[in-house]
């Protein structure tokens, strides 16, 4: 049984709290047997047996639930722990295809790391209904000609632009970087240098960080591959998604078993939860600023999407945005949509988790529109 916090705050008799499993199985619009019944797929969720035309149908219903700041944070990673599980469970035993080009000098146990869990995370996400149309290709070098020369050859019609720009239309990642991603600013990677267990933990996040942003675009597209003609998704969403997906399938491959939270206080991809507003706020990051301007803006990114998924329909919820925003680019009504909550109410829920008392929330202000690079 979950914790009282996590409990709504009104549920009638009837319900029923299904295990992660079976609740995977339903979903507004499947069929039910009789009207009354209510059910709780996950905080936040909940589906009601009722009437519709001739037939008997799970319709999606207003929960009752306490206020955010009462869950606590072990509370939310079980939520998203759970939702994860079924995910991970419908992993495929698949080899899908992927492109790897090192440049001279760098060790081999670059491509073993990064093909083996870019491998991973393609087959849980492929076998949870996603797909990735162009073939994921990595980069590992530290000079700008190499890295040009390389998406060149990779046939991105996109130009080239620093900083993984080409991630978002191409399905290609610059992971190299002369070591500046895995802690060692200024010193050459292309000597021969062998990955420490720290960087391995590291190269790990990174390399399902970029395929977690790939699946992201490629649901705006279905089964056409992307190609950067779109809008893209809210940053702190988009980086947010990208984090948990990253940190849990590198906990998966790192420390099988434990706890995604000791994962991450271990690597360290980025800081810890927020204990008050940051310097820019959720709503600063609509658009398409990525810069974030602090370890608090961009540590917000990831726990403002784990309480989104715990509190609102899981993983299922969170690439559903995506698909639906891939339709209409209206991310407001898409956002409500899919998680049950209006953009709105979903930032006052962030400010009271934060422990922020009402009477110092920011003023929400009117979205951002869609935006294209």
């Amino acid at each position: 049984m979950r914790k009282k916090s996590l409990v709504v705050a009104a549920v009638f008799a009837t319900s029923l709290l299904l295990p992660a499993n079976a609740s995977a199985a339903l979903q507004a619009g499947s069929a039910c047997t009789k009207t009354g019944v209510t059910t709780i797929l996950s905080p936040g969720v909940k589906l009601a047996c009722s009437k519709s035309g001739k037939k008997l149908l799970w319709a999606k219903v207003p929960v009752v639930k306490v206020v955010a700041a009462s869950f606590s944070s072990q509370d939310i990673e079980k939520a998203v722990a759970d939702s994860w599980a079924v995910w991970r469970t419908n992993k495929l035993n698949a080899t899908p295809k992927l492109l790897l080009k090192s440049q001279a000098g760098y060790a081999e146990d670059w491509q073993v790391v990064t093909k083996k869990a870019v491998t991973y995370l393609l087959n849980v996400l492929n076998g949870n209904g996603l797909k990735m149309v162009p073939t994921p290709f990595f980069a590992f070098g530290e000079t700008e000609e190499f890295r040009a020369e390389a998406f060149k050859e990779y046939g991105c019609k996109a130009p080239y632009m620093k900083d993984m720009e080409l991630a978002i239309y191409c399905a290609a990642a610059d992971i190299g970087s002369g070591g500046l991603r895995l802690g060692r600013p200024g010193e050459p990677m292309a000597n021969g240098y062998k990955l420490t267990d720290q960087d391995i933990k590291l190269l790990t996040y990174f390399d399902l960080h970029e395929v977690a942003i790939f699946y992201e675009a490629q649901a705006q597209y279905g089964n056409v591959a992307y190609d950067g003609t779109k809008s893209q998704i809210p940053s702190w969403l988009r980086e947010g998604t990208a984090q948990i997906v990253a940190l849990l399938g590198a906990n998966d491959l790192i420390t099988p078993g434990g706890a995604y939270s000791e994962f991450r206080a271990d690597a360290r991809p980025f800081g810890p939860k927020p204990e008050g507003l940051c310097d820019k706020d959720l709503q600063d990051y609509e658009g398409l600023d990525k810069h974030w301007s602090s370890e608090c803006t961009n540590s917000q990114n990831f726990y403002a999407v784990e309480l989104l998924v715990a509190m609102h329909g899981g993983f299922d919820a969170l690439y559903n945005f995506d698909i639906l925003y891939g339709k209409n680019e209206d991310w407001t009504a898409d956002f409500k949509k899919a998680f049950g909550i209006s953009r709105e109410e979903f930032y006052k829920e962030w400010y009271s988790y934060l422990g922020i008392p009402q009477t110092q929330w920011p003023t929400i202000r009117a979205p951002k529109p869609a935006e294209h690079y």
